[in-house]
């Protein structure tokens, strides 16, 4: 494994190879350190991941579909996190449900993971005019 110019993911997929191609056969690879399921064709098509790809006309028409229209992809896309934008303090907030580790239950004689949710605060900057006094610009003093 500590051969020249070997990188650390050369060295993960030749010392897993049999477990990956398990996981391939069971629809799912192994990307930047997480197991995913696998997508086919027509799905990294509509997600616009298309290098490497040969295309027809039809198919390059579609490249990138789900960015364009999110609703017609649920199945595809995911939102991690929730929203809301309070208009009078210009204050954005993000609420996202994680796993806290724990064990959260028991549902139908299979425990389930606990959760806790986490909530950030995001003051947005808001642009106004300014008026100066007449006869001055912004870069000289204005006084009083």
């Amino acid at each position: 494994m500590a051969e020249k110019g070997a990188t650390q993911e050369g060295c993960f997929k030749t010392t897993f190879k049999d477990s990956i191609a398990y996981m391939q056969g069971q629809g799912f690879e192994y990307q930047n350190g997480m197991i995913v399921r696998s997508l086919n064709k027509m799905e990294k098509i509509l997600l616009g991941q298309t290098t490497g790809l040969t295309m027809t006309a039809e198919e390059k028409a579609l490249t990138g579909t789900c960015y364009v229209d999110p609703t017609q992809c649920k199945s595809l896309l995911r939102q991690d996190y929730t929203y809301t934008v309070n208009k009078e303090t210009n204050i954005a907030t993000l609420t996202k449900s994680i796993s806290n580790g724990q064990i959260g239950g028991r549902r139908d004689g299979k425990y389930i993971s606990g959760a806790q949710t986490e909530t950030r605060y995001v003051s947005l900057a808001e642009v106004k005019p300014i008026m100066a006094p007449k006869g001055k610009d912004l870069f000289d003093s204005w006084g009083e």
